[in-house]
């Protein structure tokens, strides 16, 4: 794995967006906000950087739940995502599949980072994490599951001294420490995406190198039986 990755510089317009989690638990419909605005930010040729409006964002969430505030699960909205697509600044965008990942691999976390540009973990939030910039091993009460995207890892990154992944939530980064990102105790979900434009764009090639032509014909053939 490269040393350190850095998607959030060029997506900081979008990663500064709410999107209403400070009212509502909306974090995995936000959070998926998040990664339309990393995707489209960093390839050129996926067109300009998406914000989704805060309409937008709690109006399929409310629709996902029946109305009622209380929270999404995070791998039937990514299937949501693959059937019927994510309402974004006027248009919709699918994923072409996403894949979970074991995230207590410091290596395979990187790597996914690296590859697909940002993620999505589900994480039990401890009280300590709400209020501190960096999000580190604690022994502090859990007050309840959070959504958050990955978007970068390295060393001395955001003003720390720390070493571990960026992650974008309630408008802002934070970074979590990799002991912490490692450990059972509060990461409980780790899924890496793949959308069907974004990230990849016109040439199918994402800024990673990611050539989607051929990962969709190496999937096929697993999916086959001929692997």
């Amino acid at each position: 794995p490269k040393p350190a990755v850095d998607w959030y510089t060029k997506a900081a317009k979008s990663l500064s967006r709410m999107y209403l989690n400070n009212e509502w638990g909306d974090c995995v419909f936000a959070g998926k906000g998040h990664n339309l605005g990393v995707w489209s930010a960093n390839d050129p040729d996926s067109g300009p950087e998406i914000e989704a409006t805060d309409k937008e964002i709690l109006d399929q969430y409310l629709a996902y739940t029946g109305g009622r505030d209380n929270g999404a699960v995070i791998f039937q909205v990514l299937d949501y995502m693959v059937q019927k697509g994510f309402l974004a600044g006027g248009k919709r965008y699918k994923l072409d599949g996403y894949v979970s990942a074991d995230w207590r691999s410091k290596e395979l976390t990187q790597i996914g980072i690296d590859l697909f540009g940002c993620g999505s973990i589900g994480i039990n939030l401890p009280s300590a994490w709400t209020s501190e910039a960096v999000w580190d091993v604690t022994n502090t009460r859990i007050v309840g599951g959070h959504d958050v995207s990955p978007v970068g890892y390295g060393a001395n990154v955001l003003g720390t001294t720390a070493d571990g992944v960026v992650v974008s939530s309630w408008g802002r980064l934070y970074l979590i420490t990799w002991r912490a990102w490692t450990s059972s105790n509060w990461l409980d979900e780790l899924y890496f995406m793949v959308p069907s434009f974004l990230w990849t764009g016109l040439d199918q090639r994402a800024p990673s190198g990611v050539d989607l032509t051929t990962l969709k014909a190496h999937l096929k053939a697993i999916g086959g039986g001929v692997v």
